[in-house]
């Protein structure tokens, strides 16, 4: 997982996902096995699945930090449906958290993410 390696390298990490009780034993097992180098893993339940569920998660991520180094979008669900018998809701339900929740959580964290940086260092 990503978040090792950022923790690993001294990062503070921000995960989430619709399940506390993975996100609680993710971060556990990530702080406690690569926290050394001084970074940490925190957690924030949220359901990317609409507009709202992406809202709520921007705004607990800016209650907690000012600034954003990397932003890394994986969220994803399937649906399992035969291709020719694919329904609607489904096609609706993939595409709000694969597609749209990305789009939103880019826009709703640009501030975040272009903070501290400039035309001389843009990645800081």
């Amino acid at each position: 997982m990503a978040a090792s390696g950022f923790v690993a390298n001294g990062a503070r990490v921000f995960i989430a996902s619709r399940k506390e009780s993975e996100l609680k034993k993710t971060t556990d097992r990530i702080n406690s096995t690569f926290g050394a180098g001084g970074g940490t893993c925190e957690y924030i339940v949220a359901d990317l699945g609409n507009k709202a569920g992406c809202d709520r998660l921007i705004g607990e991520v800016k209650k907690r930090t000012d600034r954003l180094t990397v932003l890394l979008n994986n969220s994803g669900i399937t649906w399992g449906a035969p291709y020719d018998d694919f329904p609607e809701s489904g096609w609706d339900k993939v595409m709000a958290v694969n597609v749209k929740a990305v789009f939103y959580m880019t826009v709703g964290l640009e501030g975040l993410l272009t903070n501290g940086t400039s035309a001389a260092m843009p990645s800081r």
